[in-house]
């Protein structure tokens, strides 16, 4: 009979590819659920939380551990380091794991990796955490809120500080909170392929529920209502799903994973390709400088026809091949794909395009609810230098725009350097340019991603 495969020693393995540097979360996870599809339900879930769990929480397990064990847990080994966060979480945060459970299973793993001398220390530490949970004593909210924040929602000191100036505490808090929270899978219907109603009953024949996308006070305060019909009528949120390639639907196109606040963009570039249209009767020609995975690239392409063109690049051969999947998935085929690094200029486009779509590499900090580690590989320095490529791709994309074009620049982070302080740079750089829609979205705020999407537009000659 066939050994039972071990859970634990999965999720092992993955927080080591993290710890290591040598892989994203998301990316080492999905590796491993790929390699094993036999697993059931309930052990691909358990797989899921533990690795999303660990990584969610790590600075609050890590200062845990340190308060119940003589050695610190940046001085063990990585192996050992990942053990105890994982014994640390299950003991923490798994109601229905025993406490014992959790402490033999780690020392197990750690013998059998080869670190038996070892397991003792690991052993000794897991057991007093069982036994002392009760009373750990945190950062007190009052006296030391930042530091609460940071040890309670497991974010850096720093990013907590950055938060605290540039949005408010309580803000702040939100944001932070929503950095642990289960983020919704919300999907974009592809209207090439189906209308609202058959979306609605291809999915519920395949056991899928589809639900409204939420709304609240905030988020209605910052987009205007013309944005929030558009999202209504595309945008929807997913519950009772397993494995999602694994659905017709997805398989034949009928949607895209894409969040709420990545398609204000491909919603604006919409607006001004059917308002051209009216005006000029003319093709188009639009560029998406930075387009992979290729959401917003197929978001844009659904609205133009045969004579516009629509070019969609980015820096690797990988990563326009992913565009390529995408887009084939999606049944889109009027878009040229092209690898190309964007500070690269193409003097034959120099002011020829219509539309100019910008989504720049970011600091990524709007989406730590889908994608934590960002924030532990993040540095003060690393977002000066991404402030710099994002000015240095604005020009570039500027130079591109014909009279009388847009540009449209958005980043899925929450940092003002990266968002507001581009745009007021930019406009002293191009005077040839003026802002028109703005927009900040911040999770946890709001019920989506954090999002930065500006609007610029270039005079008429």
């Amino acid at each position: 009979m066939a050994e039972k495969t071990n859970i634990r020693e999965l999720a092992l393995e993955v927080l080591l590819l993290v710890e290591r540097q040598e892989c994203k979360l998301n990316q080492a996870l999905h590796a491993q659920l790929l390699k094993h599809q036999y697993l059931t339900k309930q052990d691909r879930a358990f797989l899921g939380r533990l690795c999303e769990g660990v990584m969610e929480y790590r600075i609050r397990l890590d200062y845990v551990v340190d308060s119940v064990s003589k050695t610190p847990i940046s001085k063990c080994k990585p192996l050992i380091r990942c053990l105890l966060r994982m014994g640390a979480y299950q003991i923490l945060f798994l109601d229905g794991v025993p406490d014992s459970a959790a402490c033999n299973e780690s020392v197990k793993l750690a013998k059998k990796r080869g670190f038996a001398r070892l397991s003792g220390f690991l052993n000794g530490v897991l057991r007093n955490l069982a036994r002392q949970k009760e009373c750990i004593v945190y950062p007190d909210r009052e006296q030391q809120p930042r530091k609460w924040l940071s040890v309670w929602y497991s974010l850096p000191e720093w990013l907590v500080c950055q938060w605290c100036d540039q949005y408010g505490w309580e803000r702040a808090r939100l944001m932070a909170a929503a950095s642990v929270e289960t983020a919704p899978l919300v999907i974009r219907r592809n209207p090439l392929r189906c209308s609202e109603e058959t979306l609605k009953e291809v999915l519920e024949q395949e056991g899928i529920s589809l639900l409204p996308v939420p709304v609240n006070e905030a988020m209605e305060q910052v987009l205007p209502m013309w944005v929030q019909k558009q999202v209504e009528d595309i945008a929807a949120r997913l519950e009772r799903v397993d494995y999602l390639s694994r659905y017709d639907s997805f398989q034949k196109g009928l949607f895209t994973v894409q969040d709420v606040s990545s398609m204000i963009p491909g919603i604006l570039a919409q607006r001004e390709i059917v308002e051209k249209k009216q005006r000029e009767k003319t093709p188009l020609l639009v560029l998406d400088m930075c387009s992979a995975p290729g959401g917003k690239t197929a978001h844009v392409a659904a609205c133009l026809d045969e004579t516009d063109c629509l070019i969609a690049r980015d820096v690797s051969a990988a990563k326009v091949e992913k565009i390529q999947e995408n887009l084939e998935r999606l049944g889109i085929t009027n878009v040229q794909t092209q690898v190309q690094d964007g500070r690269e200029y193409t003097k034959e486009l120099e002011n020829q395009v219509d539309v100019v779509l910008l989504d720049a590499p970011c600091s990524g900090l709007g989406v730590l609810g889908r994608k934590k580690d960002i924030c532990y590989s993040m540095s003060l320095q690393q977002q000066e230098q991404l402030t710099e490529l994002q000015r240095e791709l604005l020009l570039v994309a500027a130079r591109y725009v014909k009279p009388g074009g847009s540009l449209i620049y958005s980043t899925c982070t929450v940092n003002c350097g990266e968002n507001g302080e581009n745009v007021e740079w930019f406009l002293e750089q191009r005077t040839d340019f003026s802002v028109g829609e703005q927009y900040q979205l911040l999770p946890g705020v709001m019920p989506l991603d954090g999002f930065f999407v500006a609007q610029f537009r270039k005079q008429k000659e």
